[in-house]
């Protein structure tokens, strides 16, 4: 009786460090899962700015603090509502000097933010574009 007793203790042990990894895995999967999602809303982002020339003609600035929704405009129709990412862009002209050819090239910084475990994480992509 008492070797069966410390077989099934020994089995139990067993058995929770399993449940332990399992579940250690499955929250790098939600993990993985939320940098991937962030990934495509950012490269989205990006797509679209460097697409409908939106650094040329709106010309982005937003603060560091600043935490906007995906879909606020001007990509009211790109993303679904109430996604849980936010986004916060920022452009610069990378030259002052009208007769430098960096004149008419911009840097786009799209940076894109969402909660994971009670934290922010975030994805940052940068790219360039030119005037047309």
């Amino acid at each position: 009786m008492l070797e069966v007793l410390v077989a099934l203790a020994i089995v139990v042990l067993v058995l929770l460090s399993l449940l332990g990894v399992i579940e250690f895995s499955l929250q790098g999967v939600r993990g993985a899962q939320g940098h991937q999602q962030g990934l495509y809303y950012a490269t989205h982002l990006l797509e679209r700015v460097r697409e409908q020339d939106l650094a040329i003609y709106l010309g982005f600035n937003d603060p560091l603090t600043a935490r906007i929704a995906l879909e606020a405009p001007p990509f009211s129709t790109d993303f679904p509502v109430n996604t849980g990412y936010t986004r916060r862009l920022v452009t610069q002209r990378l030259s002052t000097d009208p007769t430098n050819y960096q004149f008419k090239v911009y840097r786009v910084e799209v940076t894109v933010f969402w909660k994971t475990r009670g934290r922010e994480a975030s994805v940052t992509l940068e790219g360039l574009t030119r005037a047309p």
